[in-house]
């Protein structure tokens, strides 16, 4: 009750706060204010978190902003706006998106005076603040052009009560999941829930990659012109263990629309879920009291080539586009914003900080996630940075994955397909 009723009185306070101090977004002109096209849609939790930051910075600094709300589909409208000479001067959203349209066309201004800078209190150095492999996944000929404000990363999710009640601990390996999968099966109960979704979808073959080939070996199958990549056997190996678990997807799964599948694990239908780990800030209002938030590494695989300690980080968070009317004030705002304060009201709207040194501020509910984010080994992006190959990643790869976890095709012939179908595209 604690958990719930915080983010509802931060929600509450956020939007009478908004409604009777914020001015940023009256779509008034001013040709001296810090134009901001912002990821959330209008309403949404973080919406009101950056609304909060931006009345904040209005009232301390005397700097307007004009702020709306392009939402998820916010870089349709990027690149046509540099384009026509209307860029805004501040953007957001999620880096991996960023660097397949704009970011790999140099469309985006470097940081590094931002990072090398001190914190907005200047009790320190501004790049010092962020957790490792947070700030380098946003990059043009070397500079960093991306900050981020949030971190996430793609694991196991569970209610730790079952876990108590059931006396199990963290599975370490693939064996032990299975185990404890097969148990549940005998006693009829749905071991994993899953949405119907390619995105999703995709989570499977791609954990099952880094776990049995490492980081890296994804990356090759899609951008291997001769489709010699695509022969090695841990990739039958990987499409193979695909095939294999989805025995235990709950009964009905390919049915299901986002965000059944993931209500229906909230409710206890499923006991394990593999998805984002912002999966409580979607869920928080459909468990039950005594639900609680648990998370595990996706296991490691035995005979696998892959360092079981990597670990996958994504993160959200600001960038300044080319030709930016005032890319100054663009700075001064992201100094502004990514201070303590607003990285602990972040964590309340149930998403990681991209800070360090704030551990004891982790809310219960996201700590599991927090360790995995912050643990010791190397760091890989989602999906092996697959998704900025847009084209390859959404139309070649999509429709033969859903294929593989549909049981619509072998994994054989799941590979016979992508070597082919990932040459013809390579080579068109």
């Amino acid at each position: 009750m604690k958990r719930r009723l915080c983010f509802v009185l931060l929600t509450v306070f956020m939007v009478i706060f908004s409604f009777q101090v914020f001015a940023g977004g009256s779509g008034e002109s001013d040709e001296n204010a810090l134009e901001f096209w912002c990821y959330w849609d209008k309403g949404h939790p973080n919406d009101l978190w950056m609304r909060q930051i931006i009345a904040d910075f209005e009232k301390e600094t005397g700097i307007k902003v004009n702020y709306s709300n392009p939402g998820a589909n916010i870089l349709l409208s990027v690149a046509p706006a540099i384009s026509d000479g209307k860029a805004p001067d501040l953007i957001d959203g999620h880096c991996i998106e960023m660097i397949a349209s704009l970011g790999n066309d140099g469309l985006l201004l470097p940081v590094e005076d931002l990072y090398k800078g001190s914190t907005w209190d200047g009790s320190g150095v501004f790049e010092d603040q962020f957790i490792d492999g947070t700030t380098t996944q946003g990059m043009y000929d070397g500079q960093r052009w991306f900050v981020p404000y949030c971190a996430h990363t793609s694991c196991f999710h569970y209610n730790k009560a079952e876990f108590e009640k059931r006396g199990w601990e963290i599975p370490e390996t693939w064996d032990e999941f299975i185990a404890m999968c097969d148990e549940l099966v005998a006693e009829g109960v749905a071991p994993i829930g899953l949405d119907n979704t390619p995105l999703y979808n995709a989570y499977w073959f791609y954990w099952f990659m880094e776990r049995i080939c490492g980081t890296g070996a994804f990356w090759e199958l899609a951008t291997d012109p001769t489709g010699a990549a695509w022969d090695n056997p841990d990739v039958l190996k990987a499409a193979q263990m695909v095939s294999d678990v989805s025995k235990y997807f709950i009964s009905g799964w390919q049915g299901n629309v986002w965000p059944a599948g993931q209500i229906a694990w909230a409710q206890g239908q499923a006991i394990f879920h593999l998805d984002g780990s912002y999966i409580a800030n979607e869920l928080f209002d459909k468990v039950d009291e005594d639900f609680q938030f648990g998370a595990f590494p996706f296991p490691a695989i035995e005979g696998g080539k892959g360092d079981p300690a990597s670990k996958e980080v994504s993160v959200m968070g600001f960038s300044i586009p080319k030709d930016a009317k005032h890319p100054d004030l663009a700075k001064k705002f992201i100094q502004f914003a990514l201070q303590p304060k607003y990285q602990i009201a972040l964590m309340e709207t149930y998403y990681p900080t991209t800070f360090v040194g704030l551990e004891d501020e982790i809310p219960d509910y996201i700590k599991d996630v927090y360790a995995i984010i912050t643990s010791d080994g190397p760091v890989h992006m989602m999906y092996d940075g697959l998704q900025s190959l847009g084209e390859w990643w959404s139309t070649v790869f999509y429709p033969v994955d859903n294929d593989l976890i549909y049981g619509n095709i072998t994994p054989e012939e799941f590979v016979s397909r992508l070597k082919a179908d990932t040459v013809a595209y390579l080579n068109k």
